[in-house]
């Protein structure tokens, strides 16, 4: 059975993924009222120590695997970090009244971005439900609502596929 796994194996299997989130949660910029990239996490740190800034992508789908780390291993780091980066993310999602064509729709790195890759933003409405899953606060839900009726207006093309990116 390919589910079946020797139990060195399942160890080695949760050693690795605690490894991840702990480096998830050491990474994460902290969460400080004057931090405008509080809860956010780096992609990609090079060799000089300069960061590049994770997408909306890269923080959905951390912080669906910190919320199942924090299922497994029961540590509170892991809800606390993935109660952070959910803040962030909350942050990309149009709200301006100037804009009123992308109200719901996603920015792609920062909430200063003026644009975003569809895929990527469904990425994000995905995140949404799973903590909605998770603290069953419907405004999480609600926020992924507003992104699917934005994409259903704004996200596709006039054949009905989704388009590649939105400039707002």
């Amino acid at each position: 059975n390919l589910f079946e796994m020797e139990n060195t194996q399942k160890e080695q299997g949760l050693l690795c993924a605690r490894r991840i989130a702990d480096w998830i949660c050491t990474v994460q910029s902290p969460s400080y009222d004057n931090n405008p990239s509080a809860g956010s996490m780096p992609w990609t740190i090079l060799e000089n120590g300069q960061e590049w800034q994770a997408s909306g992508w890269n923080m959905a789908f951390s912080v669906m695997g910190i919320l199942s780390a924090y299922k497994v291993f029961k540590d509170e780091k892991y809800k606390e970090c993935a109660f952070n980066m959910v803040r962030y993310l909350k942050t990309l999602q149009i709200f301006d009244p100037f804009i009123p064509g992308h109200y719901g729709a996603f920015r792609e790195f920062t909430p200063q971005t003026p644009w975003c890759y569809t895929r990527d933003a469904l990425s994000i409405a995905l995140a949404f439900v799973y903590f909605y899953n998770f603290t069953h606060d419907t405004e999480y839900l609600k926020r992924a609502q507003l992104w699917g009726g934005w994409f259903l207006k704004e996200g596709l093309d006039e054949n009905g596929w989704p388009k590649w990116g939105v400039q707002f």
